[in-house]
């Protein structure tokens, strides 16, 4: 796995985070999960999301989501989530994975699993 040119850049591995209805679903199930710009995702199951929609506060049960991509793949994750979650206004934020004090392996995997097929 050789590091290509910028590919441990602070910006060029996003985290995404979503949160997505409760029911329990596998890795393999989820859309999200097998598209082939997402390197991998943390499932995590049990959380409680409390939220003010139409001025009354709710509380749901969700599953959470971190996904690991390449800036490269951040914008085609992104309009994948978004026209699949079945929120009117799904969480989805981004956050940048630093490459200090990250594994640079898993950054080089990241990127590799990531890149387009030649």
């Amino acid at each position: 796995m050789g590091t290509e040119k910028g590919a441990r850049d602070g910006d060029s591995h996003p985290l995404f985070h979503l949160a997505h209805p409760g029911e329990r679903r596998s890795g393999r199930a989820h859309p999200v999960g097998a598209a082939p710009h997402r390197a991998c995702a943390n499932i995590v199951h049990g959380a409680r999301s409390l939220f003010r929609w139409d001025g009354d506060i709710q509380a749901e049960a969700e599953v959470l989501m971190f996904a690991k991509t390449t800036a490269a793949g951040a914008a085609a994750a992104r309009d994948l989530i978004l026209r699949l979650h079945p929120y009117e206004v799904p969480c989805l934020t981004v956050l940048p994975i630093r490459p200090e004090g990250s594994n640079p392996a898993f950054l080089d995997w990241v990127a590799q699993e990531t890149a387009s097929p030649a």
